[in-house]
């Protein structure tokens, strides 16, 4: 196996783990009150940035039966004006993000009624996310001294824990639940 398979191998590990960092958080927010069926088909993060939310609520709204809901969260602006750094940060990932008001507002235009939502705990982040990505970074960055491909990806990992740490009073995480109309 070459190296450069090996360090790959390993930082997909990482990912992976940081994924089921992010369900374990969902699951612990949502405090068991859902099916785990339900639970264990929804990837709260990824899918509705590849197609748009607008698309991702009128593909959700097709799927759903009357009175059926939908559990998701969505990063969001809390200030105006964020500095230039964490914008360029989301843009590069999500630049449609845009402000809570904006993602209920679009559920609305979708069909769908908004039930509640709340903004998720920052702690909760750094308890279950944040903390062990970076314990899992520096682990990795020991076996892979020397390498700039391995440095390069690791640097790149670790900037999202550090731009949150700076810049977490600009955007949140929020819960969303909303839910098809019977009628």
């Amino acid at each position: 196996m070459s190296r450069e398979h090996t360090v790959t191998k390993h930082l997909r590990h990482a990912l992976i783990a940081t994924r089921f960092a992010r369900q374990n958080l969902f699951m612990r927010l949502v405090g068991g009150r859902i099916s785990s069926r339900l639970a264990s088909s929804m990837n709260p993060q990824d899918s509705r940035f590849l197609i748009g939310l607008t698309r991702a609520f009128a593909l959700c709204r097709q799927l759903l039966r009357p009175g059926g809901y939908l559990v998701f969260t969505d990063a969001v602006w809390r200030k105006e004006n964020p500095p230039a750094e964490i914008v360029a940060s989301f843009d590069a990932e999500y630049p449609d993000m845009g402000r809570m008001e904006d993602v209920l507002r679009k559920l609305q235009e979708c069909g769908l009624e908004a039930i509640d939502h709340f903004t998720l705990p920052d702690e909760a982040w750094w308890d279950d996310f944040y903390t062990p990505m970076e314990h899992r970074i520096e682990a990795l960055r020991k076996p892979y001294r020397g390498d700039a491909k391995a440095a390069a990806i690791l640097d790149e990992l670790a900037l999202e824990p550090e731009i949150h740490r700076r810049y977490s009073d600009y955007y949140a995480y929020e819960f969303f639940v909303a839910r098809k109309p019977r009628a």
